[in-house]
Formats: structure tokens, sequence, C-alpha cells
């Protein structure tokens, strides 16, 4: 295989992987949809993060979001939707 190749064959996996982590599995933020949002977020009170996993404002902010969910944890909704 030529050398090119086999660099984007890895380039395109590692960000496969990367895009595939959305939250982890220890996170207290509930991933949302665009058909789960009005079912769980409209009937009590939420705070809902709309974010693109490219954008590095939402990558700086994500850990904070983490801890706000922990704090809240019980007491409200905290989400978030990569739609």
């Amino acid at each position: 295989m030529p050398r090119n190749l086999i660099f984007c064959f890895v380039f395109v996996l590692f960000s496969l992987s990367l895009g595939n982590k959305k939250t982890s599995q220890y996170s207290y933020v509930e991933h949302l949809t665009k058909a789960t949002i009005k079912n769980k977020a409209y009937d009590r009170p939420a705070v809902v993060m709309f974010f693109a996993p490219w954008c590095p404002f939402s990558k700086g902010f994500r850990p904070t979001f983490e801890e706000f969910a922990k704090l809240m944890r019980g007491k409200m909704l905290v989400g978030d939707v990569d739609e």
C-alpha cells in the first residue's frame, strides 16, 4: 500500500474513534437526540448543551458542564445534544 493511503486510513480510524465518544460511561450528562429531547426535557427543569464535537469551545466547556451535571444529579435533567 502506498504510504499516503496508509496514513489516510489511520487518520480516518483515529477520527472515527474520537467521534464516537460523545460522553464517557461515567458521565452524569444524559445524551439526548431530536427524538428524545421533547419527551425528556420538556416536562421537568433541564439544562441542555447543544454542542459540536469538533468545536474547541465545546471541548473546553465540557469538563465544567460535567461537573455541573454531577452537582445537579437528581435535581434536574442535564443533557447534551449533538445534532
